[in-house]
């Protein structure tokens, strides 16, 4: 059985993005890991790093992306590097979670 991959959200609304929006989206859209370093984002796209930047944040700010940091589980401490994520994605791994996690329980 072959499956495709569902659209994203900004994938469907992509003509209405600038090219610069769409070169950030897409690479988190395709990366393998679902958090990219804010630097390897940067070193990722083909704009000036200023303007991948400010990119990002007007991402955020319009509600495409979402910021974290790590956090180490023996002392609790928190990274100084910044992380980005496609909000989507990581809602979608919010959701899958909580649905394994109550199949675990016995509820649906």
């Amino acid at each position: 059985m072959i499956t495709t991959k569902p659209f994203y959200h900004w994938q469907k609304k992509a003509f209405s993005l600038d090219t610069e929006y769409r070169d950030v989206l897409r690479m988190l859209t395709h990366a393998t890991n679902i958090f990219l370093d804010i630097n390897s984002v940067c070193a990722l796209v083909d704009l000036p790093r200023q303007e991948t930047l400010d990119t990002i944040t007007e991402l955020e700010g319009a509600g495409w992306l979402t910021y974290g940091r790590k956090l180490s589980k023996r002392n609790g401490n928190v990274s100084n590097s910044l992380y980005v994520a496609l909000s989507e994605r990581v809602a979608r791994r919010q959701l899958t979670q909580l649905k394994f996690k109550d199949k675990k329980n016995g509820r649906y």
